[in-house]
């Protein structure tokens, strides 16, 4: 059984191995190294089933780069949040669904703030969040 740390961590291990050059960060932290993803949570749902059925856990995987110049910034950003290709979380996620757990299935649902500016610790950053979507069936 995986609780809501491990699965925290198995997302940050599951970026990591999958996009070199990525700082990732399962907890929201006081400074980050960019290109960066944060793993936020956002809430839960309990009451997917009849009984004890699927916990589902939205969260948020904070994209962050560089404020150098907007522009330049959204075309880093872009490979992160497309689709598809070798730089894309929504990609990472679907080929490792699991996320290297039991009863674990994860999916990127949507996007959102895209190009908006982030604060974390004194510094402006411009990214965008991606809303993970993790189904868990607790033992």
């Amino acid at each position: 059984m995986a609780s809501l740390s491990e699965i925290r961590a198995a997302i940050k291990t599951t970026l990591e191995d999958n996009l070199p050059g990525v700082s990732v960060y399962a907890e929201t932290p006081p400074q980050v190294n960019v290109p960066a993803v944060m793993v936020q949570l956002v809430s839960a749902d309990y009451d997917q089933a009849m009984g004890r059925g699927n916990d589902t856990w939205p969260m948020n995987l904070i994209v962050l780069v560089a404020k150098s110049d907007e522009k330049l910034a959204q075309l880093k950003i872009d490979p992160y949040v497309d689709g598809g290709g070798s730089s894309s979380i929504r990609k990472v996620i679907f080929d490792n669904k699991t996320l290297g757990l039991t009863n674990v299935n994860a999916h990127v649902a949507t996007m959102t703030g895209y190009g908006g500016q982030w604060d974390v610790g004194g510094y402006t950053y411009v990214g965008a969040a991606l809303q993970l979507i993790v189904h868990y069936k607790p033992d």
